[in-house]
């Protein structure tokens, strides 16, 4: 039997699905971007400006967050770090943001021997949606 988890610490899904589900001993984590859960804002500024023109934005920010919100998470399901199995990271602008991103991944997994898969993505959920950000990522645990 599987347990779905709803972690109330965490940003609001952006539709209908959950944070987590725990499947025998597997956990898989729903994408997570970087929103600040207590205001649903992205760190470190929008992909665009008001007039939709490009804007400077904090991936080394945006990137500390996902790895917050993704820590709440585990927690709350009964997991942590070192349980993460692989990581499929999604990253808007890799030529841009791939080396700051790399940077804050290796500080932040210190000692986790998970594998990983960065994708170069034209736009993501939360890109398409009200809340922008640069990266997201998909956990499997054990």
């Amino acid at each position: 039997m599987a347990t779905a988890f709803e972690v109330e610490r965490a940003p609001r899904p952006l539709s209908a699905y959950v944070h987590a589900k725990r499947a025998g001993n597997m956990l898989f984590l729903s994408g997570c971007g970087p929103r600040i859960p207590a205001t649903n804002q992205v760190p470190g500024g929008s992909l665009v400006t008001p007039e939709g023109a490009p804007a400077e934005y904090d991936i080394t920010a945006q990137t500390h967050q996902v790895f917050d919100n993704i820590e709440l998470i585990l927690k709350d399901s009964g997991a942590g770090l070192l349980d993460i199995v692989d990581i499929q990271s999604f990253l808007v602008d890799l030529p841009r943001n791939f080396k700051h991103y790399n940077a804050v991944y290796e500080e932040r997994m210190r000692g986790v021997k998970s594998t990983r898969t960065t994708m170069y993505v034209v736009e993501h959920v939360s890109t398409a949606t009200h809340a922008p950000g640069q990266v997201d990522q998909y956990y499997v645990c054990d």
